[in-house]
């Protein structure tokens, strides 16, 4: 008798950027703190990695993780995330275009990097490998 497995689904990684008004970042970190609060409670958020600004930059990254596409979906469509994306205007505006991705690619990938990441195919030979 064979059972049938569920399928495993992948997570998902969202980077986004924002370019903060010079002065403005105590303010921003609050309206940062605030906004991971909010998400920690949607089902399938795994967390937020918050990645701040270096040398005379004025950009961060918040490295936001959810458990599938459903998850992350019901987040950014969501009326509790465009309350607190109407806040942040006065301090912070989106840099680009939010970048998704699921897997190992995102071991790779930086924000606003001239690299690009690895064919899929290296990253499962290299994780075959480390095996």
């Amino acid at each position: 008798m064979s059972r049938s497995v569920p399928r495993a689904r992948e997570a998902l990684t969202v980077v986004h950027t924002w370019e903060v008004v010079p002065g403005r970042e105590p303010e921003f970190e609050h309206w940062a703190h605030g906004i991971e609060a909010e998400a920690a409670v949607f089902t399938g958020h795994r967390g937020v990695t918050w990645l701040r600004p270096e040398g005379d930059s004025h950009r961060y990254h918040a490295v936001v993780r959810f458990s599938d596409t459903r998850s992350l979906e019901h987040w950014t469509t969501s009326p509790q995330r465009a309350a607190w994306q109407a806040r942040v205007r006065p301090f912070g505006h989106s840099a680009h275009p939010r970048l998704t991705t699921t897997g190992l690619e995102t071991w790779f990938d930086v924000p606003n990097g001239a690299a690009r990441p690895p064919a899929r195919w290296k990253m499962s030979l290299v994780t075959i490998v480390a095996v």
